[in-house]
């Protein structure tokens, strides 16, 4: 497995609208990390999941033949990638993005995988363990930095999500493998929904490593999207008129060739328009999906939503030309664009219908929605809360952040 920029993708532009550090108190002072619980406590209004990165520090230590990293949490993605850009490990899922808002940290907290996600499982699988500090001022450890570890509870899957609600992180491990040498990525220009889904069926259940696929529909053409399709996928080899279904192979040369032959007579690609990327524009193109260029320039709300492969069509019938987004994870990741409240909620039943849930990633300056960010049953909200008040009984992280109840 390799773990990639989208593998484990903390974009510092999805994470700036996430969090919102007031200030930063060194994590790698523990005992200062402590303090924040007490300034909170005393009225400070600072939120302490997010915060500026720190460029000075980076890895703290490597494991054997450099089978897993650990990280100070609130360390800069760029000095990741300065560090290691010239290693043959794949450490590079912290890299790219000009905001200093990205953070180990935050990815962890966050738990938002990249195009990988379907292949290779989430940012909570490569995680071996962390170190922080709860809402008590308790400094907590769990994990360590073998990949065979049983011992006690998995906090580590636990805290992956929470949005920096549960614990303030100031050291994670992670797992890391071989980088793959080379890309290619296979576009397919066609619109059709039923092909579409069909494309996606077929990459999940192909047999040719597949690590990546996505579909880019037009973008629509009222006055309230802002046009960036162009922009964002500004490649020589990729046609940017009209909608296109695209998939990522990986591995050498030799290997990428062989498979995209089974893969052309698997989904009978001579009967579609089609285009190949090499190494340098699929690289581009990439790193394009996972941060989100598409929506850079919106100031409209961005959705979140996941749905069972199965229901790809039925929500591509639904968005239509109605709305900007993209789908990602072979079918079940939409990203969407959404102008208006009341869109949103139109949009967010159409969700639950089809057996997904949404996220509400970025809200527009006259959000004025009451319903919650998140999807979430009386259930599922009364757990979260019984662990809310196991890990910060008092409140003091990110109150609000993710359910308006605590």
């Amino acid at each position: 497995m390799s773990v990639n920029e989208d593998q484990l993708m903390a974009t510092p532009w999805i994470l700036s609208q996430l969090t919102g550090f007031d200030y930063m108190m060194h994590p790698w002072y523990r005992n200062n990390v402590k303090t924040m619980s007490y300034l909170r406590e005393k009225g400070n209004p600072g939120q302490y999941y997010g915060d500026k990165a720190s460029d000075t520090y980076g890895m703290s230590s490597g494991g054997p033949a450099l089978t897993i990293a650990i990280h100070h949490a609130f360390t800069h993605p760029n000095n990741f990638w300065m560090r290691w850009q010239n290693r043959t490990q794949d450490l590079t899922y912290l890299k790219d993005g000009k905001s200093n808002k990205g953070t180990a940290g935050g990815c962890v907290s966050c738990n938002f995988a990249g195009s990988r996600r379907f292949k290779v499982g989430s940012v909570r699988d490569f995680i071996l363990g962390f170190r922080g500090v709860n809402g008590k001022g308790d400094i907590i450890k769990s994990g360590g930095t073998v990949v065979k570890n049983v011992t006690g509870y998995d906090l580590s899957k636990l805290v992956s999500g929470s949005f920096g609600t549960l614990v303030a992180l100031t050291e994670v491990t992670l797992k890391i493998s071989a980088k793959k040498p080379s890309q290619n990525t296979i576009i397919i220009y066609e619109k059709d929904p039923k092909i579409i889904s069909d494309l996606f069926n077929m990459v999940l259940s192909s047999s040719n490593e597949i690590s990546g696929a996505v579909f880019v529909p037009d973008e629509p053409k009222s006055k309230k999207f802002t046009p960036n399709k162009s922009k964002a996928f500004k490649l020589n080899d990729l046609d940017q008129e009209g909608a296109f279904f695209a998939f990522r192979i990986e591995g050498d040369q030799n290997s990428i060739k062989e498979r995209i032959k089974d893969i052309s007579n698997e989904m009978n690609l001579k009967k579609y328009k089609t285009s190949n990327l090499d190494i340098y524009q699929s690289d581009l193109f990439w790193k394009s999906i996972n941060s989100l260029q598409l929506f850079s320039e919106t100031k409209n709300n961005l959705l979140r939503a996941v749905v069972p492969p199965s229901k790809s069509e039925k929500m591509m019938s639904f968005l239509k030309n109605k709305y900007r987004y993209f789908i990602d994870w072979s079918g079940a990741l939409f990203w969407i664009e959404v102008p208006g409240d009341q869109n949103i909620k139109e949009v967010k039943n159409t969700i639950i219908q089809n057996n997904g849930y949404v996220t509400i990633i970025k809200k527009s300056e006259d959000f004025e929605f009451t319903e919650k960010l998140f999807t979430i049953d009386d259930t599922k909200l009364m757990i979260s809360k019984k662990i809310k008040e196991s890990f910060d009984p008092r409140g003091l992280f990110n109150p609000g952040k993710m359910y308006k109840d605590f």
